[in-house]
């Protein structure tokens, strides 16, 4: 053994294991998941930018403020539940976590006929609000009539992703993203490039791509892997409801916000600008819908990974997370300023611009919008980590602060300079964010305690045990006698503590002789805790599942398998 020291004994030190193949198994997917779906995007707007033309295009980014309405909306009554039901699968409460999504799937149900019934009858006023150029009005409205009325299809198909994810399972998430773009994508050229239907068929096929996602995703409620069932009327709690809607309204503040300068920033921008001011916030709109697609995946991946973590009372977990998606962030973010920087002009021409004059004010505007990536995509993030910890009201702040920012920024630019110049706003806003958000998390930090810098993760760890044991019989040996010197200052039965250390042993020695790396490459992370009066002891491992039934020896626990995240878990759980 090192001479490491781990929460106040000597030993082995636990490793980023376990976080390190969970994020690689949720990352790749969702990664190939959010290219897929930007993809998608991008060729949704191609086609229609390059078959109907620019008003057309500007007219379907005039709708991202009302399908922001709606995520909103959901957010409110259904977002929440991701967490919530995370955690509880992480605590092992299969009838807690069949509530929490069998609620959210019938406020999802309500939202969608009222979303119906909401567009029928004020569309025309609606469309007063939100369009100001004739000439994308009847575009606008055309597309508003078909997303609005079958906005079920598409909060669905969000429903029924996050709830795959939630359980373990990102990769057929992936699978169905990749058949509703391929989809989509197929519509989009039939329906518009061939059949010429404009942005109906534009419409038509994103409602048929989300009816299809639904279709993928739901086979998951039937499968054996599946964490918990969905009785909508006899399971629906408004305890649970009430939970949903309280650690959902950051989330749906989150995207109240991003509605609010979306819908500012258009105002603004049709005010000082005109139409090509309009046509180049449409393209920004849409290279930011992007980056954030992409590093959304990693504040999903915090709510899911880190509610099932902090289920677990896995502080040293929650931080290895943390800080490796942090890392994440800065290389997505500096990949795409990099990107918007070196190819404006391609992404202006990819969506219609067909003049020098329209290419070169799209392509300066691109740069500096390119500027608020860092700050947009900094508070977005830190939205997911302060709600995974349950800092609702601080999620709330960190992403108002941005709102703070952005909007009178530009008004105070476009006032000051009255010409393009006004894109310039960005950079000092994304600057200013930043710095005020790292600022009051620090406060909180200094008055707290015991609390990492910025994220605000805790530092003492809850667990009795926590390491990481390499994959060969010799580790094996020491981590059962850390195991052993773990125990006994909390159980005096002797004969109990060598009877739980020799159960451990079998299960671990088990892992390590059906091949799983004898040669100590790989780690098996084991954890301890007490809780409830009973003694918890969780084996994780990438290998092939164990089939060793540990001999009890008068004392025999209750054993729980299950595969997440890529991963085989067992929890065996002792009575005190």
């Amino acid at each position: 053994m090192n001479d490491s020291r781990v929460n106040g004994y000597i030993g082995m030190r636990r490793q980023p294991y376990f976080i390190n193949k969970a994020i690689a198994y949720y990352l790749t997917a969702s990664i190939l998941s959010s290219v897929v779906v930007q993809l998608n995007t991008l060729v949704d707007g191609i086609v229609v930018g390059q078959c109907v033309g620019t008003d057309a295009f500007s007219a379907i980014n005039l709708y991202t403020p009302i399908a922001l309405v709606v995520t909103v909306f959901f957010s409110v009554f259904c977002a929440g539940a991701k967490l919530l039901a995370a955690r509880s699968i992480g605590k092992r409460d299969s009838q807690k976590t069949s509530r929490i999504m069998s609620t959210a799937m019938a406020a999802m149900i309500i939202l969608g006929v009222i979303g119906a019934v909401v567009t029928v009858l004020f569309h025309d006023g609606i469309a007063d609000v939100v369009c100001r150029e004739s000439a994308s009005r009847g575009y606008f409205i055309d597309y508003l009539m078909i997303m609005g009325t079958c906005c079920i299809f598409t909060i669905s198909c969000t429903y029924t992703g996050f709830s795959v994810d939630v359980d373990g399972r990102p990769r057929l998430s992936l699978l169905a993203h990749v058949v509703s773009a391929a989809t989509n994508i197929g519509l989009d050229i039939l329906l518009v490039g061939v059949l010429d239907l404009g942005v109906k068929g534009a419409a038509w096929a994103s409602i048929a791509a989300s009816c299809v996602s639904c279709i993928v995703c739901g086979t998951h409620y039937f499968s054996k892997r599946c964490s918990y069932w969905l009785r909508p009327v006899s399971l629906f709690s408004f305890k649970s409801l009430g939970n949903n809607v309280k650690y959902g309204i950051p989330l749906a503040v989150g995207s109240l916000v991003t509605v609010f300068v979306v819908f500012s920033l258009n105002t603004i921008i049709q005010k000082w600008q005109g139409a090509d001011g309009l046509f180049a916030m449409s393209v920004c709109i849409n290279m930011i819908t992007i980056a954030v697609m992409l590093t959304g995946g990693l504040g999903s991946m915090v709510q899911t990974i880190g509610g099932f973590l902090k289920g677990r009372k896995d502080a040293t977990g929650l931080r290895m997370l943390v800080g490796h998606c942090l890392f994440l962030l800065c290389v997505f973010t500096a990949f795409f300023v990099l990107a918007v920087w070196s190819f404006p002009g391609t992404f202006a021409r990819l969506f219609g611009a067909d003049t020098p004059r329209l290419i070169g004010y799209t392509s300066t505007s691109l740069r500096w919008f390119g500027c608020v990536f860092p700050g947009f995509l900094f508070c977005t993030f830190m939205v997911y980590v302060y709600l995974m910890s349950g800092r609702k009201v601080l999620a709330s702040v960190t992403i108002l602060i941005f709102l703070a920012m952005v909007v009178p920024f530009m008004q105070i630019w476009a006032v000051a300079t009255g010409d393009a110049r006004l894109w310039h706003s960005f950079l000092a806003s994304s600057v200013a964010s930043i710095l005020v958000v790292i600022i009051i998390a620090e406060i909180i930090r200094y008055r707290e305690k015991g609390l990492t810098h910025v994220t605000l993760i805790p530092l003492r760890q809850r667990y009795l045990l926590d390491i990481s044991v390499r994959s060969n019989q010799c580790s094996v040996g020491e981590a059962v006698a850390e195991l052993r010197a773990s125990l006994i200052p909390v159980i005096s039965d002797e004969n109990k503590v060598s009877g739980i250390c020799s159960q451990v042993r079998d299960i671990l020695l088990s892992v390590v002789q059906q091949g799983y790396d004898g040669g100590g490459k790989h780690f098996i992370d084991l954890s301890a805790m007490t809780k409830d009066d009973c003694l918890n002891i969780s084996i994780c491992h990438a290998g092939r599942q164990e089939d060793c039934i540990p001999d009890s020896n008068g004392y025999s626990p209750e054993i729980e398998r299950r595969h997440m995240f890529g991963q085989n878990m067992i929890d065996l759980t002792w009575p005190d």
